[in-house]
């Protein structure tokens, strides 16, 4: 079964939405790193879900506009399919392809400054900020350990998306700020309101990094 095939919303007009630069940054890697380009990609998303899907990446994304993250998250089961990869394998391969980039700009002077705890409290509230429906909390509870919760996320496929992206994301600068050693650990969803129809949850995490 394709992913999202019972969602309520055509591809474009779901109330979660994602900053259009991710979205021009996927376009700019699919371009340079999957075999066949935006063409390929757009073979698959149209036998996927349609040319509706396939037409929403057809528009010109600016940075700062908000753009629904959905078919973002289906481009992902796409380009897996292209590249004959996994699906998780994909969204880590793309993600450090990321990591890397940002790291060139303006985080890296981040981390170097700040250590793993301020990034492990700080950087998960980056991320959601690319997200106009995602708020995070986050605290040091320990010398090694910061506990947050992420609010406002629907179950399913786009909370698996965020969570994978999330990981990689943060677990590669916390490498990189001195903290090869660390794990993250997610609690219980716990119901948080309801969004034209669709139920979001709050979900509690740890991030610990260093010996057991």
């Amino acid at each position: 079964m394709t992913p999202f095939t019972h969602w309520p919303f055509p591809p474009g007009d779901s109330p979660f939405r994602i900053k259009g630069i991710s979205l021009k940054l996927h376009m700019d890697y699919v371009a340079e790193n999957i075999p066949g380009g935006v063409d390929a990609q757009r073979e698959v998303l149209s036998r996927m879900g349609g040319e509706a899907l396939a037409a929403f990446f057809d528009q010109t994304f600016y940075a700062t506009s908000w753009y629904d993250v959905v078919p973002l998250i289906l481009a992902g089961f796409a380009c897996a399919e292209v590249t004959g990869v996994t699906y998780e394998e994909f969204l880590n391969v793309r993600t450090l392809h990321q990591v890397k980039q940002d790291l060139t700009l303006i985080r890296r002077a981040f981390v170097r400054i700040s250590g793993p705890r301020a990034v492990a409290i700080r950087l998960p509230r980056i991320t959601a900020s690319y997200f106009d429906f995602l708020e995070v909390t986050s605290e040091a509870t320990s010398k090694n350990d910061v506990v947050g919760e992420l609010a406002g996320i629907p179950d399913g496929e786009i909370f698996r998306w965020f969570r994978i992206v999330c990981e990689v994301f943060v677990g590669e600068v916390l490498v990189r700020a001195g903290a090869p050693n660390h794990r993250f650990e997610w609690g219980r969803k716990i119901p948080h309101e309801e969004v034209q129809g669709i139920q979001t949850y709050r979900r509690p995490y740890l991030i610990h990094w260093g010996d057991e």
